[in-house]
């Protein structure tokens, strides 16, 4: 009984820590005894998953307003494909999608600020202009003058808005999954931006991380690292959310979304309109991150927007179903 009321007391304590956003003190102080792994490690790691499924990709690195952006290139073909991941993703994580494509492709997977290897988020407000500004600097600096353009989730919102921007660049606009098309969002996307929830959240999964990785091997440290006794696909992805964590990703998500509903900034029409004719959007049925239902209705006010919906698929549907999805965007 007593430990019964010391795990209760417990959890009401932490409770109102994360309410009162002091969780986050807990998630620095883990951070001070969980290695960071070096971004030449991390590269390391990503070549060597990318060896195992068989593709050769090339890491580029562009210089941008926005930081330094980190860019995987592969394929040789005539036609460019520039790929956007979403949220909680990053380009290295593509890699079967990106070997399929590649084949008939120049393609050129970013990953955004505070995702992959980029440089962490600096700028403020709104991400739609500097993910805009990303986009057009690697299309100038890569000398991509004209593109089809690939976003997912997250990603088919930057996707979107850069279209819309520049839309005599942009050969065809593929969105898999995308955020914008709706106005209003799963409630859950709400529940997690409760005031202290981001930080309940960023310290539970960096917990979750070091638990897992602690089973397995220490550091010549002291701290929890990334190590041999993981693949590199493990490797890759534990550094990866290490580096960065979740409580980045739903910080970015606070500035998409007011409660129950997007951010104007954060949705696509009308502007979608000047490139609908060329836009297929990609949907798995049994989405429930980004569920079709909220969204369908769009497609009838926007006739020429194009859908195609992918039967007992979900929200990892690039993941998921690489070749198919590749097919899909190599339509039309």
């Amino acid at each position: 009984m007593k430990l019964r009321w010391l795990r209760l007391t417990a959890g009401l304590w932490l409770a109102v820590l994360g309410a009162l956003g002091y969780a986050d003190l807990v998630s620095r102080a883990r951070k001070a005894w969980v290695a960071e792994p070096a971004l030449g490690n991390l590269e390391s790691d990503l070549d060597g998953w990318m060896a195992e499924i068989g593709l050769a990709a090339r890491h580029r690195y562009v210089h941008t307003e926005e930081g330094l952006v980190h860019v995987l290139e592969a394929g040789d073909g005539e036609d460019a494909l520039v790929l956007l991941p979403g949220l909680a993703a990053s380009a290295g994580e593509f890699g079967r999608l990106i070997k399929r494509l590649a084949s008939r492709h120049r393609v050129v997977a970013i990953d955004r600020p505070g995702t992959g290897l980029s440089d962490p988020i600096g700028f403020s407000g709104h991400p739609r202009d500097p993910w805009v500004r990303v986009i057009a600097t690697v299309a100038d600096q890569l000398s991509l003058e004209s593109f089809i353009l690939v976003g997912h989730s997250v990603g088919g919102l930057a996707a979107g808005a850069y279209a819309t921007a520049h839309p005599e660049r942009v050969l065809r606009l593929v969105l898999l999954s995308p955020l914008g098309l709706e106005r209003r969002i799963p409630l859950l996307w709400n529940l997690v931006l409760l005031p202290g929830a981001l930080d309940l959240i960023a310290a539970a999964d960096r917990a979750r991380r070091v638990r897992m990785v602690s089973r397995c091997a220490t550091g010549a440290a002291g701290g929890v690292a990334p190590g041999p006794w993981l693949s590199p696909a493990q490797n890759y992805r534990l550094g990866v959310a290490l580096r960065f964590g979740p409580g980045s990703d739903l910080a970015l998500l606070s500035r998409l979304i007011r409660p129950l509903a997007l951010h104007p900034q954060s949705l696509l029409f009308p502007g979608l309109e000047l490139v609908g004719d060329r836009t297929i959007v990609v949907w798995g049925s049994r989405d429930r991150q980004l569920p079709l239902t909220g969204a369908r209705a769009a497609f009838g006010r926007h006739p020429s927007l194009k859908l195609r919906v992918v039967d007992g698929e979900g929200h990892t549907l690039p993941f998921a179903k690489p070749g198919l999805v590749a097919d899909l965007i190599e339509a039309g």
